[in-house]
């Protein structure tokens, strides 16, 4: 503060050097700060030091032309409020003050300095960093540290280069000095984003929090990944632990990896035609949320796993273009976020691949390798729960995003919980492919169990596959899977799935938010009714139908009425795409004839009603029209 006071003394003195001088002169010194308010504390502090610089400066004598003067404090309040900081910079020009040491903030220093500008008073700030306070060039103003520009740059560089942080959130806190802040940071280190390198396009957005006051910060727009003056800094994703794994699995690659860049735009051009809004701050928290609900959406047996797939089976040096036409996925097309694969040309993808690949265990591996994070808003509804198992309900309700007919039950195993994977029912599936699926499945399953309780060594009690372990070497029974998994996985089981203990379902979850939790499933509820309405018809009558195995099955008429239609009108457009409802009931009470009947705790009776048949002997005689067997011939041809 002495040093700030030395200044504004000679600046005062330059005023002063040409007037006739009294014996004994005093130079007032005016200073504003807010001693009230929220940020009294820091506002009190500086009036205290310069009042003590004041007294020191005194008592060592100050001359101004050859004599002596006297300093003398004039304090003011300006409560960090910019009209209240304007009243006090009119009260120091009418007090006739030679200088001003403050103020403490940029949104009440701004305005402050054009009435010192006014008065022709030297004023100098001790922390305002706002770049547009010397903009103003005005001739009166000074500040003792760099502005925001420098700021922010400087934090964008100390966080990459010292710190070597892979990820930066930024807090705006609606103050004047905040908003510079975090503006700046951005322009010096614009955007953090994972998967960019992977990426067609760059769509450029603004913060969710725009008021009237930022118009000019208002801006939406769309440019490719190459364009000019865009400069990428490239690294791993920080949750990404694989490099650390040691042997072959991937530790890090740009074209098919897990990573993330710090994008740098230096004067990166928009077309006006790639422009989506200009000004219009009323609709950005609108749009930013809109577009985060629609982009972030799963991907398993969505169009998008297919590239993951494909990604994976490129790492071993396989050509992606042959996989991709089986997959019938255009391997030049943008991504479609929004798309599904059927499950069976999902499981004929996975076929394709592990024959080609050689690897008995790449499935597996695939799926530990897995990161919650990928799924994006159904996997950050995951994440930001209180327990494993509120999880696991509250996720259970968007199972449309993740995929269709499919499914992760979760059922009482003595003192132990199992996570039940349910698969597709398919026929004439290839069998390598189904395998692959599952195994995929469960190792997907094991990594997130690990990611949501923070325990990356987790080994659950018993994991179990339906299938044979098929040829594995003479001397790994397991066919390798159990280095992959941690466990020796049991082949033959009754179900595919692994078993962990009840109390891990309680343990409080590493990233429960419940804000975040409350965000993240609006999200998904918003992302699953857009997903229903846009799907076939016979897909959401099949939706209907499969939320009442349980006992409830709906009515041709209920379900018409839930889609706004008429009976008439539902059993037309069912005919128009080839089905009647009927069919669909038979079809979904087949498979869950069979996904029950698979559960030996549940007696063929109890199935029976589940799947909505009233009459058991009418069970009976629908199961040996589907399957040729009866329920209890059908339960015993099951692996033991």
């Amino acid at each position: 503060m002495k040093f700030k006071l030395n200044v504004i003394v000679g600046a005062a003195a330059a005023m002063l050097a040409g007037s006739a001088m009294a014996q004994d002169m005093v130079v007032k010194i005016g200073h504003v700060a807010p001693v009230s308010g929220g940020q009294a504390h820091y506002g009190k502090d500086n009036e205290n030091g310069a009042r003590m610089a004041i007294e020191e400066l005194n008592a060592k004598g100050v001359t101004i032309g050859g004599k002596k003067v006297k300093l003398e404090l004039v304090a003011e309040d300006d409560a960090a409020d910019p009209k209240q900081g304007t009243a006090a910079a009119q009260k120091l020009c009418d007090a006739k003050v030679n200088g001003v040491v403050g103020h403490l903030n940029s949104g009440t220093t701004i305005p402050a300095s054009t009435i010192y500008n006014q008065c022709g008073i030297p004023h100098v700030t001790p922390s305002a960093t706002n770049p547009k306070l010397t903009q103003q060039g005005y001739k009166t103003t000074f500040r003792m540290l760099a502005n925001d520009n420098a700021l922010g740059a400087g934090l964008a560089l100390h966080a990459a280069n010292n710190l070597k942080l892979k990820k930066v959130a930024i807090i705006d806190d609606r103050t004047a000095y905040g908003k510079g802040v975090a503006e700046e940071f951005i322009k010096g280190a614009k955007a953090h984003q994972t998967g960019c390198l992977n990426s067609h396009w760059l769509i450029v957005m603004p913060t969710i929090r725009l008021g009237p006051g930022d118009k000019d910060y208002a801006v939406v727009g769309a440019l490719p990944v190459d364009a000019p003056g865009i400069t990428y800094i490239y690294g791993r994703q920080s949750c990404d632990t694989r490099a650390m794994d040691g042997g072959d699995i991937d530790a890090g690659n740009a074209r098919f990896a897990g990573q993330e860049a710090m994008i740098v735009f230096d004067d990166a051009f928009i077309p006006w035609e790639r422009v989506f809004m200009d000004g219009e701050h009323e609709f950005a928290a609108m749009l930013v949320e809109r577009f985060t609900c629609y982009h972030r959406r799963s991907y398993v047996c969505k169009s998008g796993v297919g590239d993951v797939l494909i990604g994976a089976a490129a790492r071993r040096g396989l050509d992606g273009a042959p996989l991709f036409a089986a997959a019938g996925l255009d391997p030049t097309a943008n991504p479609e976020p929004d798309r599904h694969i059927l499950a069976d040309v999902y499981v004929a993808l996975w076929d394709r691949v592990v024959r080609a690949v050689g690897d008995r265990t790449f499935a597996a591996r695939t799926g530990m390798e897995f990161q919650l994070e990928a799924l994006e808003g159904f996997g950050f509804l995951a994440m930001s729960c209180a327990s494993l198992l509120e999880a696991y309900e509250r996720t259970k309700a968007y199972r449309s995003l993740y995929n269709v007919g499919a499914a992760w039950e979760l059922e009482p195993a003595g003192p132990r919980m199992r996570m039940r994977w349910e698969p597709w029912r398919l026929v004439d599936a290839p069998e390598a492919g189904r395998r692959a699926v599952n195994e995929y499945q469960v190792g997907e399953m094991l990594a997130s169990v690990r990611t949501l309780v923070a325990e990356p060594g987790l080994l659950p009690a018993r994991l179990c596959f339906r299938h044979p372990a098929g040829e594995p070497p003479a001397d790994d029974p397991s066919a390798g899977l159990s280095a992959v998994y941690g466990v020796e996985p049991e082949f033959g089981a009754d179900y595919d799935g692994f078993e962990v203990s009840r109390q891990l379902l309680d343990r409080p979850l590493a990233f429960a938010n419940a804000a975040l939790r409350a965000y993240f499933e609006r999200q998904c509820k918003e992302a699953a009714e857009r997903f229903e309405a846009d799907a076939p018809l016979t897909a959401r009558v099949r939706r209907h139908v499969i939320a009442g195995m349980d006992g409830q099955l709906p009515s041709m008429a209920s379900v018409a009425r839930a889609l706004g239609l008429s009976v008439r009108s539902l059993h037309r457009a069912l005919e128009v795409e080839g089905t009647k409802f009927n069919a669909i009931v038979d079809d979904v009470r087949r498979e869950f004839s069979e996904r029950y009947l698979a559960r030996k705790s549940l007696n063929i009776g109890e199935v029976s009603y589940l799947v909505g048949f009233s009459d058991t002997s009418a069970f009976f005689k629908a199961f040996k029209r589907w399957t040729g067997k009866n329920p209890g011939e059908w339960r015993a041809s099951l692996a033991p």
